[in-house]
């Protein structure tokens, strides 16, 4: 009896003493998230406003200020890390072993990811343009790394994934300010073609 006492005494002991350790480092994690998480909503409001100075153009604001916001909240997380007590080198040759299967986990985020970089890099279409996406049509409201956002005609939000974009055949509808339109008519037999014609031109 005597030695079962001891024993959870010595496991609460050395979970007191964890608690101990842990917490403070959990506590420091938290607080180096939110600071972080301020900072990179800090720097996307001031990428935002720099570029609209600077260039005007919805498009590239939209990858400057994703691309900030993710490269301060990387950067914020390895100083997480860090706080928690997780040596930079330790954390990297974790992600070298898991690199694999995180690879194969993650592999349609990271081509949704890498193809909504090239996206607002290479700028195929705009904000604002009409496109055709497979089966869907509409104007494109958001560019976003992870899915370009398109609003349809009858008002519908439909959200494509970038590596479906990216790798299919996109018809940019406004890309020319000038373009050809059809319209078919069907006439019956003995209408006056002239006639028609005419009427369609004034129309």
């Amino acid at each position: 009896m005597t030695s079962v006492q001891s024993s959870v005494e010595n496991a609460f002991a050395r979970l007191v003493e964890s608690a101990v350790n842990i917490i403070p480092r959990v506590l420091a994690a938290l607080l180096v998230l939110l600071l972080f998480w301020g900072l990179a909503t800090g720097v996307r409001v001031l990428m935002k406003k720099i570029v609209r100075r600077l260039a005007n153009d919805l498009t590239v604001e939209n990858l400057v200020r994703q691309v900030s916001y993710y490269a301060v909240w990387v950067l914020g997380i390895i100083v997480a890390a860090s706080a928690f007590g997780l040596e930079p080198s330790t954390l990297a040759t974790g992600l070298g072993l898991t690199s694999l299967a995180l690879g194969f986990a993650l592999k349609d985020i990271l081509s949704n990811f890498v193809s909504g970089l090239l996206i607002l890099t290479l700028r195929p279409f705009q904000l604002g343009d009409q496109i055709i996406i497979g089966e869907t049509e509409g104007s494109v409201e958001r560019i976003e790394l992870r899915a370009t956002q398109i609003r349809t005609y009858d008002g519908r939000r439909v959200l494509v994934p970038n590596a479906e974009t990216f790798t299919s055949r996109v018809t940019n509808n406004t890309a020319a300010p000038v373009r050809r339109g059809k319209v078919v008519c069907k006439l019956y037999y003995g209408i006056d073609i002239e006639a028609i014609s005419a009427v369609m031109r004034d129309a």
